[in-house]
């Protein structure tokens, strides 16, 4: 498991933000992912959990969560290692991109969409071509929240939209952060 919190600076959440990425995730049994995460510029993750939960649930300050989940926990709630019980959620999901709410609200399942081809590569055993990840959040007038857009595929090939425009209605700390973990 690994964790990367920026602590360099922070932006104000008035302002939209763009996250561009390449990931792979390969070898192992399948029970991995990623998070990218947004968090409180005034706190430090602290408390968060591996696992399921993918670094992110139960960090103090998380403001909003978006997991590559492999095998599908990141989609579940309510038992140890978990994201707290927070309201409905599809439960155990695999090969899901889940975007979760605010520490704050209990980190509620907001919403998913599958991953066409996969997540993950669990029988690899060469490193295979990476993927690309864009994330666009764009406020809301008037706040509170963003509206969320990712976009996924092969680094350098077409991008397919996982989610459009999905409403995150949680007002945001005045200054945010981000950060990764896996």
């Amino acid at each position: 498991q690994g964790l990367a919190l920026y602590t360099g600076g922070s932006f104000p959440s008035s302002q939209g933000v763009t996250v561009e990425f390449d990931y792979i995730n390969w070898g192992g049994n399948g029970a991995d992912g990623t998070a990218f995460f947004l968090y409180d510029a005034t706190t430090s993750m602290a408390g968060a959990q591996p696992g399921a939960s993918l670094g992110y649930c139960n960090g103090n300050g998380g403001y909003l969560g978006i997991g590559l989940d492999e095998f599908g926990n990141f989609s579940a709630e309510g038992t140890a290692g978990f994201c707290p019980t927070s309201g409905p959620s599809p439960g155990s999901t695999a090969d899901r991109l889940v975007l979760r709410g605010p520490f704050a609200n209990n980190n509620p399942f907001v919403t998913s969409a599958a991953v066409s081809g996969g997540i993950d590569s669990p029988g690899a055993t060469t490193r295979p071509t990476s993927n690309h990840l864009m994330v666009a959040l764009i406020p809301t007038t008037p706040q509170p929240g963003y509206t969320v857009t990712v976009s996924q595929g092969p680094t350098g090939g077409t991008q397919t939209t996982l989610l459009n425009n999905v409403n995150f209605n949680y007002a945001a700390p005045t200054n945010l952060r981000m950060g990764y973990a896996a």
